[in-house]
């Protein structure tokens, strides 16, 4: 049949979908949506020309663009690459850049064939909004796997510069640092590891001396700081503290809740910590998770990070009514009730309970039993063991 020579059944066309996808969509923005469609890479592009001219990257421009710039000075001196292009071009290298790394990312990872392009479906709908809305949370999520692909490896400047990158545009990236933890014993790796990762962070923040003073942007990064806590204070996001917040009507520093979070979940990886490749890569999967659940700052288009988490998971569940039960709700909380099928008051009554993420405090429990009691599949559908040599 020749519709079988279109149809997305292996990595690679998976991979020529989603960059075909992500050039062509913003060629469509472009010309046939609203100048607020791009509104973040007018942010993003617009802060490098602050940070030249000395401007403060975190007050309000309104007749640039809409919101605040709420990145690192770094990233708006690093996005220099794409701000003197054209728009169009800009707008088309941007999501360009950051689905290739996903592609990467997700190529090397040892699954099957088959468990890739299953990984692809799942998290598709994510991608497609976070790309149309051209956010950075696709880089986020292909740093964070690239990161970790890089520790299997032993390619310490890989692992660090990926992890640097995301931090610089996400603090929150930063959380994957924790994958570290699986590789403790090989003390000369980690060891190196850490000094390129100093090495490439003080680099990172004293790259925009090329494009600005020091006083400058030592007053940079004291805005930035002054932002972060401002935010931090006024806003839970969808997450579990906009949950608790909503159900109970009530006002708590969002540290409540993320800091014993926090020290609950690298507890638990150190328990874990011997575990296999496969043990490793639920972990990466929780790591996905976490970084929605406990992000005061996420949004709709940050859930894509968790969907790849979801459509890495779901391969490696046995019971395939649950399989497909997780996957189902994990579509409709994300993409389906929040579409034009459904009202404005729709989707505001199910905003109004964070809906979002009730699908992923389902998940999350039981992605931590699987990862704990490592009770999956024993066949040759899944991954080898240890597929990476480990030196």
């Amino acid at each position: 049949m020749q519709y079988k020579k279109f149809y997305i059944n292996t990595p690679q066309r998976a991979y020529n979908f989603l960059i075909a996808y992500a050039v062509l969509s913003s060629i469509y923005s472009y010309f046939f949506k609203q100048p607020g469609n791009y509104n973040n890479y007018v942010i993003f592009k617009s802060s490098f020309f602050h940070l030249l001219d000395g401007l403060s990257l975190y007050d309000a421009y309104p007749l640039e663009h809409h919101d605040y710039y709420k990145y690192s000075p770094t990233f708006a001196f690093l996005f220099g690459v794409f701000a003197y292009l054209p728009l169009l071009a800009g707008l088309c290298l941007w999501n360009f850049v950051g689905t290739l790394l996903l592609c990467i990312g997700i190529h090397q990872t040892p699954l099957t064939d088959k468990q890739k392009v299953a990984a692809f479906w799942v998290f598709l709908p994510a991608f497609i909004g976070s790309v149309m809305n051209f956010q950075s949370n696709i880089h986020i999520v292909a740093c964070m796997l690239i990161n970790w692909q890089a520790l299997e490896r032993k390619q310490y400047w890989i692992a660090a510069l990926c992890l640097v990158a995301g931090f610089y545009m996400k603090i929150f990236a930063l959380f994957s640092s924790i994958m570290i933890i699986f590789y403790l014993k090989e003390w000369r790796f980690v060891a190196k590891y850490i000094s390129a990762l100093t090495l490439l962070m003080v680099a990172g923040f004293l790259a925009p001396l090329l494009a600005t003073s020091w006083p400058q942007l030592l007053f940079q990064y004291h805005k930035w700081g002054a932002l972060l806590k401002l935010d931090s204070s006024i806003t839970y996001g969808y997450s579990v503290m906009s949950m608790v917040h909503l159900i109970f009507n009530v006002d708590f520093k969002n540290e409540i809740i993320q800091l014993p979070a926090a020290v609950a979940w690298i507890v638990v990886f150190f328990i874990c910590r011997n575990t296999d490749y496969r043990g490793r890569l639920l972990a990466f999967c929780s790591l996905c998770f976490f970084c929605v659940l406990f992000n005061h700052r996420t949004e709709s288009s940050t859930f894509v990070i968790a969907m790849v988490g979801l459509g890495f998971y779901q391969n490696f569940i046995e019971n395939q009514k649950w399989r497909w039960f997780i996957i189902c709700i994990g579509l409709l909380g994300v993409n389906f009730f929040h579409s034009s099928l459904f009202t404005t008051n729709f989707k505001h009554t199910i905003n109004a309970y964070s809906f979002k993420i009730w699908p992923f405090l389902i998940i999350w429990p039981a992605l931590t039993y699987d990862f704990i009691s490592r009770r999956l599949y024993r066949n040759e559908s899944l991954a080898p063991v240890d597929p990476v040599p480990r030196r």
